[in-house]
């Protein structure tokens, strides 16, 4: 049975919108799975919900959506993520689902992104009724990976991830359901709405703000079973590896070549039976079903291969691997040293090179959060970006290479300004010379090893960085090349430092150690069974454009139209960005992000039309981070908020 809007009443009296996929015996006492997000269960987020949670139901799970505060038809505000009284409220709402009478006590919290943030955070605080946790996309560190700092270095994602947050929360309340003047309601919301890009460009080092919800501040407080799902094109593939070997219960792994989405969503094949293995994994640790799932591989991993046509970036080739236990994935590194002349060796190096300075490298970077827009978000081949940098090929492989686990590059370096980045890059590179990036890392080294503090570097006074990169599972085939590109630029992704420096690099003591893949243990894992649809209208597709020109770059992507068949509620989505920099200049950067995102309802009862405008943009000046922003509503072709903000943040990394 769907219990299509409700309220449940937290402890302070605010009330909280819940959508409920309960038996229709009110008697029949079943566990239920919990997810908890600002996406909006009415007018945001159907097309997942209505595909899992019947299906849940369907083999014994009830299910229950809740949006935080401040978010769709929930009263109260939201001032920030994963807040205390986001938590307060999740644990109540744990507590609450308990009590019903369909449920036998038991919860499992779930979620995709921000969900899977939360719901290991909560797991983290160990509520009475959470007895599993399924993660999807989610992070054990909030500062070094998100989407805001990575390295100690300011990511670009920051401000664009702030104005997208900020029109998803500008959306309109639907008047069917939300009780009051509407209007007015809304007005208050986006009053007291703040512009998070304030707040996040402010917490610049490693503090307790960010240590606040990251889990690898204290894995051992973790002791529910977890599932996680995740994706090698998703900027948080790194998260799992690490957190399957240090989560003390039971903890199971499942990593595809996905983008930023549940497996049962992702555009990028081969997926897998996400639906079917939550309930597997459900139905041991929850109902005591004998279905062997304690022998599941801990981590099923997919390792990909070239792709055969560059222009089928949807399809991946590869095959699944599994690591039984994880402290048995094999640990042996293959060391490669780079060397005078361009060539990476198995020989050390000698000599010192310089790492050239270009403001242009970082142009074929792909979006920092892929897979979010339309289309043309990926990294794209990486040659272009090679030109610009530092770099070291390997010969061509002799034999096929497969590599899964850590990548790590340790460097001796100095640099001629008192603030430096290192940003570093592995490829393969095919026959034909296309370049795909297989890992990556950046650092700020200007900042002290626990990240708290910036400190002058002494100019030309060398120092060792060890560099920890992106997680992996490749296999290169013979012919192919491996490339190190080392730079200290990365914009798109990352707000260059004020000042252009020159790295030098001593090559005696500069080292590429890759993780090579032990024995192949594959399986097959079929493809998940189709989607059944929801039938939406859809008033005008998708579609996306990208534009390089010059030092300028834009994108603009139409998520189009589309109209629920049962609500009648529309979505309209549009969002503009660009980045720009003179080339010499790194002062000069400049990022904008605009959405206008639409919600209302053209026939049936309670017809309304409402839109908001959000614009935000970071520019340099010396010493401070620049934010301007405004945010605008309309109600019925009316203009009902407009506010303008305009911040100076002061400026320590």
């Amino acid at each position: 049975m769907l219990i299509n809007h409700t309220y449940i009443t937290m402890q302070d009296g605010v009330k909280l919108a819940a959508r409920l996929w309960v038996p229709d015996d009110q008697n029949q006492k079943i566990p239920a799975i919990f997810e908890f997000i600002p996406y909006r269960k009415n007018g945001g987020m159907e097309h997942r919900d209505e595909l899992a949670y019947p299906y849940f139901l369907q083999h014994g799970y009830a299910g229950v959506r809740v949006d935080l505060r401040g978010n769709g038809e929930s009263e109260g505000f939201m001032d920030d993520e994963y807040s205390w009284d986001e938590w307060r409220d999740a644990q109540f709402i744990i507590e609450w689902i308990g009590r019903q009478p369909w449920s036998d006590g038991q919860v499992i919290m779930m979620g995709n992104s921000w969900g899977g943030f939360n719901c290991l955070q909560l797991a983290a605080l160990r509520p009475k009724n959470l007895r599993a946790v399924v993660a999807s996309c989610a992070t054990d560190d909030r500062y070094n990976l998100d989407i805001h700092y990575r390295g100690g270095c300011l990511l670009a994602e920051n401000l664009l991830w702030s104005a997208q947050m900020n029109a998803y929360q500008s959306r309109c309340p639907d008047p069917a359901l939300m009780q009051g003047d509407v209007v007015k309601i809304w007005q208050m919301r986006l009053q007291k709405m703040p512009l998070l890009a304030k707040k996040w460009h402010e917490k610049q080092y490693n503090s307790a703000y960010w240590r606040h919800g990251s889990i690898n501040q204290d894995y051992s407080a973790v002791q529910v079973p977890v599932l996680m799902v995740g994706g090698w094109n998703d900027l948080y593939a790194p998260w799992m590896l690490r957190c399957l070997q240090n989560l003390p219960g039971p903890s199971f792994g499942v990593m595809g070549p996905w983008e930023h989405a549940y497996p049962n969503l992702v555009r990028i094949r081969p997926n897998f039976d996400f639906l079917g293995e939550v309930v597997q994994f459900c139905d041991y640790f929850i109902k005591n079903k004998q279905n062997n799932y304690q022998n599941t591989p801990q981590w099923r991993v997919f390792v990909q291969k070239p792709m055969q046509n560059t222009n089928e970036i949807n399809r991946r080739a590869g095959f699944w691997q599994i690591t039984q236990k994880i402290g048995q994935l094999p640990q042996k590194n293959m060391q490669f040293y780079p060397q005078m002349g361009g060539l990476l060796h198995k020989k050390r190096g000698q000599g010192i090179v310089d790492v050239p300075y270009n403001l242009m490298h970082g142009h074929q970077s792909g979006r920092y959060l892929s897979g979010l827009a339309v289309d043309g978000d990926f990294a794209p081949d990486q040659s272009a970006d090679d030109a610009l940098a530092l770099t070291f090929d390997s010969e061509p492989l002799k034999q096929t290479l497969s590599l899964c686990g850590v990548p790590k590059l340790k460097l001796w370096v100095a640099s001629d300004q008192p603030q430096a980045h290192i940003i570093a890059r592995v490829m393969m590179v095919a026959p034909d010379g296309y370049a795909t990036r297989i890992s990556m890392g950046v650092k700020n080294i200007a900042l002290n090893k626990a990240q708290t503090r910036a400190r002058r570097l002494q100019p030309g006074k060398f120092m060792t960085v060890n560099l920890d990169l992106d997680s992996l599972a490749y296999q290169i085939p013979k012919g192919f090349k491996i490339r190190i590109a080392i730079a200290s630029t990365y914009f798109h992704q990352i707000i260059p430092n004020e000042t252009p420096n020159i790295l030098s690099i001593d090559l005696a003591k500069t080292r590429l150690s890759l993780p090579k893949m032990g024995a192949k243990n594959a399986i097959k894992m079929g493809d998940a069974p189709p989607n059944i649809k929801v039938d939406w209208q859809i008033n005008r597709p998708p579609q996306s454009h990208y534009q390089q020109q010059g030092q300028s770059f834009s994108g603009f992507d139409d998520l189009g139209k589309k109209t629920h068949p049962i609500s009648q509620l529309y979505q309209d989505q549009t969002n503009k960005i660009s980045f720009y920099n003179d080339g010499a200049d790194p002062l000069s950067s400049v990022i904008e992000s605009e959405w206008v995102i639409g919600l209302g309802r053209e026939s049936g009862d309670n017809q309304f039309a409402s839109h908001s405008i959000i614009k935000q943009k970071l520019s340099l000046e010396p010493g401070y981070f620049v934010l301007n922003a405004s945010t605008q509503a309309f109600y019925n072709n009316r203009e009902i908020f407009n506010k303008k903000y305009q911040y100076r943040i002061k400026r320590v990394i």
